[in-house]
């Protein structure tokens, strides 16, 4: 059985979580917890009014513990049958859809009682973590996760919290060259990196070539030119964004991968007066980041392109 998973790093190692426990992705100071009853629970956060445990994903299956400073660390965000905690990592790797009967070892008695199998993985091997584990560790320790303010009513109304809930959407946030933009999570299949394009000539440009992905071949886009910018130099290190769209499936080319965040789908604003025409064709909202605008990429109007369609059209 396959299921997607969300690949990291921490400390040259490669963890993997079901994408969807992922709630979110976040940069925070860790509050040290001074306890050392459990080495890889290393502190707390306040996270959407929870008290939300954090443990180290490197320190789950040792007896060091990481020495908490009073910089920002980067923590995902699992919400298991809503039990919530955070894992730090350090960096993003890709979202890959994972086979478990190609396990090559299951849980170990003995010390690795937080990891649920061991793959083969890139010259390495990557630790799938047992997020059910985590939970009733977290549920055993935490009697309600809740934070009290004053100025909440005990007993505040659940159709409101429900429909604050569902403004939200995950999406996956990524560049191209200096363009920030983000795609809603489920019309990702995957995120990979290392595969050979199959080029064509006498075709649009932005049809850059072919990958073969595990027996399927999958058309490769380019939309740099679409954004206004140069078509890019496709080598073994370029990322492709294997998208779902309706009957459709294909791989866009991306620089570089941010990771999953959480946001609020009523802040999307148009994108009439922010972008010239020819833009707004496969932008269809901006969200105003902290950092940089985020431009929501139309994964519709991509494939309605005329090229695109000529194409179809001939084949």
């Amino acid at each position: 059985m396959k299921k997607d998973h969300f690949l990291f790093e921490r400390k040259n190692e490669y963890f993997a979580v079901p994408i969807d426990e992922v709630s979110e992705i976040i940069e925070t100071k860790i509050t040290k917890k001074e306890s050392i009853e459990e080495k890889s629970w290393i502190g707390l956060i306040s996270n959407r009014n929870l008290l939300v445990p954090v443990f180290d994903s490197s320190e789950l299956h040792k007896w060091d513990r990481e020495h908490i400073d009073e910089k920002e660390y980067t923590v995902i965000i699992i919400n298991y049958e809503k039990t919530v905690y955070g894992l730090i990592m350090d960096k993003f790797h890709s979202v890959l859809s994972i086979c478990f009967d190609h396990a090559v070892l299951g849980e170990r008695e003995t010390g690795d009682k937080y990891i649920k199998r061991i793959l083969g993985f890139e010259e390495s091997s990557l630790a799938i973590l047992d997020t059910e584990k985590i939970a009733r560790k977290v549920k055993r320790r935490i009697d309600d996760q809740k934070v009290i303010k004053r100025s909440e009513s005990e007993n505040p109304d659940e159709k409101k919290l429900n429909e604050y809930q569902n403004k939200e959407c995950q999406f996956l946030i990524f560049s191209i060259q200096n363009i920030k933009l983000i795609i809603k999570l489920d019309q990702i299949l995957e995120v990979i990196e290392g595969y050979k394009i199959t080029e064509f000539f006498a075709v649009p440009k932005i049809l850059r070539g072919l990958i073969n992905l595990r027996g399927t071949v999958i058309a490769c886009l380019d939309i740099s030119e679409k954004l206004g910018l140069d078509l890019r130099i496709l080598d073994m290190n370029t990322k492709f964004i294997i998208i779902r769209y309706q009957n459709n499936t294909i791989a866009i080319c991306v620089d570089k991968i941010y990771g999953i965040k959480v946001l609020d789908i009523e802040k999307v604003q148009k994108v009439d007066l922010l972008l010239d025409e020819q833009k707004q064709t496969y932008i269809n909202g901006i969200y105003e980041d902290q950092n940089d605008p985020l431009l929501t990429l139309s994964i519709e109007e991509i494939l309605n392109t005329t090229e695109l369609k000529k194409l179809t059209n001939r084949m």
